[in-house]
């Protein structure tokens, strides 16, 4: 689809749509400004979501769905948008920051959904073409090309949504330096990564994918264990360095300079 094309199709189905370029614009979610661009085959959509950084990311981890906390006080999301075209992202990408919002403001939900099968998350895995293996209720594949992999994507029922998740780092009471500097390094990260996110955890960080019911597909599942693996290649380093805490007072000094300047 050309980016003309893209903001003609969204500009039809949202009337509060605003054209910025053919490839972006902005328009009204629950009386906020939200945005929306499309770069490449992806369209991502994010909006201001202000809070303690610290406890928005480890009630992140219970959200179910794409929508993820990043630098910038921002809620965003993106999908890929393909044949479907941007509508169809779009209309889904709408529900996902809405499903955001009411989590983190803690509005409940309507009524509860039915839990997502055993069949179908198996069904879901197998057409997947990822080679999953069972691992006493959950499913499990690796991460690295190693004939003794020791970093593993689990895939899980989570309530009628699919989470896959990798653990980067275990955390043993890191000084306060060091999760400062872990805040601040997985929001970026949650910035320029694709479709995955970083959850910060009492006791680790996990690198993770939620697909929601209107996400659940083969295709995305299959794009999403690339998400975890590119994500864990990139980050999983920084995060062990980090809990040093002479690094990590190097690195909020470095990026508290350059935010200050």
């Amino acid at each position: 689809m050309s980016t003309t094309g893209m903001a003609g199709a969204i500009g039809a189905i949202e009337p509060t749509f605003q054209a910025q370029h053919p490839w972006s614009g902005q328009w009204m979610l629950g009386g906020r400004p939200a945005h929306v661009r499309t770069e490449g085959e992806w369209l991502e959509v994010w909006m201001p979501l202000c809070g303690d950084a610290r406890g928005l990311l480890a009630d992140q981890q219970s959200l179910a769905g794409l929508a993820k906390l990043s630098a910038g006080d921002f809620l965003r999301a993106e999908l890929p948008f393909g044949r479907a075209g941007c509508a169809a992202a779009f209309r889904t990408l709408c529900g996902e920051l809405e499903r955001a919002l009411d989590h983190f403001e803690g509005v409940p939900e309507s009524a509860p959904a039915a839990p997502l099968s055993a069949e179908m998350l198996e069904g879901c895995l197998s057409e997947s073409g990822v080679a999953w293996s069972p691992r006493g209720g959950v499913f499990s594949t690796p991460l690295e090309d190693d004939p003794a992999p020791a970093s593993f994507a689990i895939a899980e029922a989570m309530g009628n949504a699919l989470a896959i998740r990798a653990a980067m780092v275990r955390l043993h009471n890191p000084v306060e330096e060091s999760r400062r500097a872990l805040i601040h390094f997985l929001l970026a990260l949650n910035q320029r990564i694709r479709l995955a996110r970083a959850s910060l955890l009492p006791d680790r960080i996990v690198l993770e994918v939620v697909l929601s019911p209107a996400c659940l597909n083969p295709v995305l599942v299959a794009r999403a264990v690339g998400a975890l693996w590119a994500g864990a290649a990139a980050a999983r380093r920084e995060c062990a360095a980090l809990l040093n805490p002479e690094i990590a007072r190097a690195y909020l000094q470095f990026h508290l300079k350059g935010a200050n300047a």
